[in-house]
């Protein structure tokens, strides 16, 4: 008889069926041969389980602190550049930065007490000035040019359509300051607003 291709067949024992685990009583059924809990009747281990050894999650320091909502960032503006922006001196706020491009507009603006003004007479006025500015140094810095040290106030900006009392719709109320709370705002002056 001539063998066909039909008539091959797998070897005696070489195709079993597929074990159903799971399903019904015995070693296979229940637990589907898995014992009794513990990490191996899982599925798998955790993602963070390195073996043994500390994982990296208890690794790696906490972070303490915390981020301060109320912090101010300044922008700076250093001696020897007001002296390269402005060499005629006078008097220079921080609108008249903003229109120089020393600072953008809207923030707050500190000046720092690096370098030196090179005998340009000015009259500065910021939001706030360096510490390190302050005694023999603040006055070796400063002699004869009619530095003065003014300060506005920290209050916002107080605007109807941000939830301000005062003033019309589209105006802020008169003498507040703004940082940049309102789309229009401009940099803060005395009687600054929208």
């Amino acid at each position: 008889m001539t063998i066909k291709v039909h008539h091959l067949r797998p070897a005696p024992g070489a195709k079993t069926a597929k074990t159903r685990v799971g399903r019904g009583e015995g070693s296979k059924g229940k637990t589907a041969g898995r014992g009794t809990k513990g990490s191996k009747a899982r599925k798998n281990i955790s993602a963070a389980f390195e073996g043994g050894q500390m994982p990296i999650h208890m690794r790696l320091p906490k972070l303490k602190g915390f981020k301060n909502k109320f912090k101010v960032v300044f922008q700076v503006v250093n001696l020897d550049r007001l002296a390269e922006l402005f060499p005629n001196g006078g008097e220079i706020g921080p609108v008249e930065l903003v229109e120089a491009g020393a600072v953008r507009k809207g923030q707050p603006v500190k000046v720092l007490g690096t370098g030196d003004l090179g005998g340009v007479a000015l009259q500065v006025s910021a939001h706030a000035f360096q510490r390190v500015g302050q005694g023999e140094d603040h006055r070796r810095r400063w002699l004869g040019h009619r530095a003065v040290r003014q300060r506005y106030p920290w209050r916002p900006l107080s605007c109807p359509r941000l939830g301000g009392r005062h003033g019309l719709p589209g105006q802020c109320a008169p003498g507040n300051i703004g940082f940049g709370l309102c789309s229009r705002a401009h940099l803060p002056g005395p009687g600054a607003g929208c």
